[in-house]
């Protein structure tokens, strides 16, 4: 599945490589600011300092009463405790539910459903029955089964074979928490029996965009309804009772009843037979499918619509289709070819052939992931599939083939073979956000995607685990919330990072050998972690496990230090933190205390340059390794395969410096990037002199490639967002224009050029645009009213956001008009974001409250209304404001869903760096988050973490940083 920030561009809200918000998107002018507070924070958990003088004797006069109250809230706490604990263990109907495990007791496996369906789209009501045959694997009494928000009107129970019935006492109890059902039977199952059982039942659709489930959307005046599903990771058992874990894979047939309307109805599976008439009411069809292929329950997918379709067949006979609604039919060109030429492609990659007989791409008006990779039958966002020539951007471009490319990763990583439970859900998302860059490379190998990976996957995993409140990407889930959780940048883009680490160490040909026999031993099946190095191990002779449990069962990565002596190097290496307070987690020990098992590679210069390959060992204190005694300066982590960061001793990190100033060519444009990253994050945790980051900067005025100058402007995007309320910023900004000008005069506002040209002036004249360049600002209004063929697709939304900006009340009704009646899938976020321009905080406050009316901004776009206004200096405080009143109408509305309320938690701290602004962000969330669950709590304490190593990094740095760009504006 992609998450929806794998379907954010880097010009809309995410959280960059930097670690802070993305560099664009604030549209300000402002050369000025104002110095934070004078408010004395000592680490963001500890404000027993603020106050002013006399809270002491204050907080002396009061201190018996608090304890006397405190002990009296403590009693009635533990109170309400032991009562929730009791009522937790009972039934719906109050009766005691036998089991309060969340995993399935594992007494009955499936092997096959037989579903039918009757869904009424206008009345939002489905009538079902669910034909299940299961294996008794154990003896047993009494049926445990998933079962969400539903009703079972009949229950039957039959050993196969047999024409009696066993009795089922009734009613069934239900546990809301868990969302099973409880069946007791009048005998005992026997071991090794084969059973069926059939439920009828019934349910309310909803909304939510979970499990089975309604939305809508116009079109040609009219409103439509379609139907459609996203079952992982808990919520196929909403749409009918199963056994829903990974593990207990299962066929799957379908019969589906609709109305005429709906000429288009999906499954993972062909159809069986020609429509033909509902026997029970022949106004109505059905349509009946071919039972799938043994699979997991999240993989189910069915779509009830009457959209368009564009099809074709691959070199290899698969039949491919991509379906989306009428008037996007030609948007549709780009994702059919890819799909047409990637899967041939896998096939080859893993030496695997596509087990199914078709592959359909759907694009879903309103869908919570960015995509689902359901066997057989993908589903996206629209703006994640449907791309139109002249209209969508370079970026947008990329982003689709992309997570197209993942999601048929998937096909096979994730789908033949399945993680046997969510702790290893890294082994299906890790992996396919490996391959997805695999995959659009052979597509198009010059956008240089290998080397993207680091800007683009690598940066936002080593930001996110540099944080003492990170996991592990392997580890034990207990819950709902924690399962969800699970879905983050640890699964995603640290795993894909280490991956690509071990792909590189093992070299690509082993790796793929080891792919093919994992895939081939495991096929149809589930697996744990240590199937999959046992594969590697056993085609390259290297123990993998050995290697990667370092990786995977501790959270963090090392920060490697390379000291010159002479002729040898000395290696040493400790966890790396952002925040200089920063401590090793007390929720997830470390069996090998934060030390790991390093595959090294570092290039060194000696008139030529040189690489050398190393296993660093994760029980020495340090390594020596030999260089030549004519070596000039080293490199470590040699084009950025590793996933870990780099320091030196000061010498050759100046050395380095000096290469990037006067020869910067020297290096790979990836290792270039790696320098300017490592050396901006090691001087925010402490560990540099800030004179080394710093330092380079000036190199920017010679560097022309993307993955470097993108890096770097990630970087300079979180001094941007530190310094913004700082006196400094002026200087700041006057000092960076000065810099970034030769770029921009190189590269002009003609869009036109390759791929990575084309990005990198779409990044670097939105860069410029946000800090008030003014040769960016007079371009922008002497465009003003150009339009998109005038100044091209890449820099359109600039002029478009001037427009708004600089305009009246009548240009943004414009555009709220055309993002009412666009058809244009990724024109959508464009014109939200247009939107979100203004300076009138009427039209920002209406602005965020349409999003939460579901009228015209989908559910699955309020985030980015809101994301876009705290960009805006014009609405970031109303943006604040407006979440602390609207918090739980938000989280009602979008379901309490992890993707979602993460990415606005992290919209409304990771920018934050003033103490007063972060004890009220924090006091509003811990009033918030009081009660919840320990999955719900991570997200929290990751951006209380954020906010208290900014606070930190001002209070240290602020006013060195003011000297250095004062100095720096002035020679500019």
């Amino acid at each position: 599945m992609s998450a929806p920030y794998r379907n954010l561009e880097e010009d809309e809200f995410s959280v960059d490589s930097a670690g802070s918000q993305s560099s664009a998107g604030k549209f300000s002018s402002a050369e000025d600011g104002s110095s934070p507070p004078d408010v004395e924070v000592v680490g963001m958990r500890d404000f027993s300092s603020i106050g002013g003088a006399g809270s002491k004797s204050i907080r002396g006069k009061v201190r018996w009463k608090a304890c006397l109250a405190l002990a009296v809230v403590s009693f009635l706490l533990l109170l309400v405790i032991i009562l929730i604990v009791k009522l937790s263990s009972k039934g719906d109907s109050g009766d005691a539910f036998p089991w309060d495990d969340i995993r399935l007791p594992g007494n009955l496996v499936p092997s096959e459903y037989k579903i039918f369906l009757h869904p009424d789209l206008d009345k939002k009501v489905v009538d079902g029955r669910v034909t299940i045959q299961m294996t008794a694997v154990k003896t047993t009494d009494s049926i445990l089964i998933h079962a969400a928000t539903m009703n079972f009107t009949k229950t039957v129970l039959r050993k196969k074979g047999s024409s009696g019935s066993i009795e089922i006492n009734q009613p069934p109890k239900f546990s809301k928490n868990l969302s099973m059902a409880c069946l007791d039977l009048s005998r005992t199952l026997e071991k090794g029996g084969v059973y069926e059982l059939v439920i009828e039942f019934s349910y309310n659709l909803t909304d939510r965009l979970r499990g089975f489930y309604v939305s809508s959307y116009m079109e040609e005046n009219a409103t439509k309804v379609i139907g459609s599903t996203q079952m992982e990771p808990l919520s196929a058992r909403k749409a009918f009772p199963c056994f829903d874990e990974p593990g207990m894979r299962a066929k799957f047939s379908l019969e589906l009843v609709h109305e005429p309307r709906y000429n288009v109805t999906l499954f993972n599976m062909p159809k069986k037979k020609e429509t033909e008439p509902y026997p029970e009411d022949t106004s109505l069809q059905l349509e009946t499918f071919e039972s799938s292929l043994s699979m997991s329950t999240y993989l189910v997918a069915f779509v009830i619509c009457d959209f368009a379709k564009v099809d074709t067949v691959t070199s290899n006979g698969t039949k491919v289709a991509v379906y989306s609604r009428g008037v996007q039919q030609n948007q549709m060109g780009l994702a059919l070819d890819v799909l047409n030429r990637t899967i041939p492609f896998y096939e080859s990659y893993f030496n695997v052939p596509y087990p199914l007989p078709k592959q359909d791409m759907a694009a879903i008006p309103n869908f919570e992931a960015g995509a689902m990779e359901n066997w057989g039958l993908v589903l996206y966002r629209e703006t994640a599939l449907l791309y139109q020539e002249g209209v969508s951007k370079t970026s947008q471009k990329q982003r689709i083939v992309v997570v197209i490319t993942h999601e048929l990763a998937h096909q096979w990583f994730g789908n033949l073979v399945t993680m046997k439970w969510w702790n290893d859900l890294w082994l299906n998302e890790g992996f396919a956000s490996y391959v997805e860059y695999v995959g659009c490379a052979n597509l198009y190998p010059e956008w240089g995607m290998m080397d993207q990976f680091y800007l683009e996957t690598s940066t936002r995993g080593l930001v996110i685990d540099s944080l003492s409140d990170s996991h592990p990407i392997s580890v034990e889930v207990r819950d709902e919330d924690e399962i969800n959780g699970r879905f983050d940048r640890i699964s995603y883009d640290k795993g894909a990072s280490i991956i690509r680490m071990l792909s590189n160490y093992l070299h690509e040909d082993v790796f793929k050998a080891g792919l093919h026999k994992y895939l081939n031993d495991h096929a149809f099946s589930n697996t744990v972690t240590s199937d999959l190095w046992d594969a590697l191990s056993a085609v390259s002779n290297i123990n993998v496990t050995e290697l990667m449990d370092y990786w995977t069962l501790q959270m963090g990565y090392p920060l490697v230090k390379m000291s010159r002596q002479g002729s040898k190097v000395t290696v040493t290496q400790q966890q790396f933190l952002i925040s200089p307070q920063g401590k090793p987690s007390s929720v997830y020990k470390s069996k090998f205390d934060y030390k790991w098992k390093i595959p090294l590679v570092f290039t060194y210069y000696d008139g030529t340059v040189k690489y050398s390959s190393n296993i660093i060992d994760a029980n020495k204190d340090s390594t020596s390794l030999p260089i030549p005694e004519s070596t000039s300066w080293i490199k470590g982590n040699s084009q950025q395969y590793g996933f870990f960061r780099m320091t030196y001793d000061r010498d050759n990190w100046d050395k380095l410096t000096d290469v990037l100033l006067t020869d910067h060519e020297k290096l790979d444009p990836v290792d270039r990037a790696g320098i300017f990253d490592d050396a901006f994050h090691v001087f925010r945790a402490d560990m540099l002199e800030m004179e080394v980051p710093f330092g380079m900067i000036d190199y920017l005025e010679k560097e022309r490639e993307y993955v470097p100058f993108a890096t770097a402007l990630a970087n300079l995007g979180f001094l941007k967002d530190m310094l913004q309320f700082h006196a400094s910023y002026g200087n700041f900004t006057t000092y960076l224009k000065k810099v970034l000008k030769p770029a921009m005069t190189s590269l002009t506002f003609e869009d036109e050029g390759e791929h990575l040209e084309m990005l990198l002036r779409a990044d670097l004249v939105e860069f410029l645009f946000d800090i008030g360049d003014e040769t960016v600002l007079q371009w922008m209004q002497n465009n003003l009213q150009a339009n998109v063929s005038t100044v091209g697709v890449n820099l359109y939304p600039i002029v478009r956001c001037g427009r708004v900006m600089l305009g009246q009340t009548q240009e943004w009704e414009d555009v709220w008009e055309e993002y009412k009646v666009n058809t244009i899938a990724s024109e959508n976020l464009v014109l939200l974001k247009t939107l979100s321009c203004t300076r009138d905080p009427a039209l920002l406050t209406r602005y965020l409250y349409e999003s939460l009316s579901n009228d015209f901004v989908r559910s699955q776009d309020a985030t980015y209304v809101i994301s876009y206004v705290l960009n805006n200096p014009a609405g970031t405080h109303l943006a604040l404001n407006f979440l602390f009143e609207n918090w739980d109408k938000l989280a009602d509305m979008l379901g309490g869903g992890v993707f979602t309320m993460t990415s606005l938690i992290k919209g409304m701290t990771s920018w934050v760096s003033t103490p007063v602004l972060a004890i009220q962000v924090e006091r509003f969330f811990d009033e918030k988050y009081l009660d919840a669950t320990a999955g719900q709590k991570v997200p929290v304490l990751q951006a209380f973490e954020t906010m208290g190593a900014n606070v930190l990094f001002m209070e240290k740095n602020g006013e060195r940083i003011a000297k250095w760009f004062a100095h720096k504006s002035i020679v500019a």
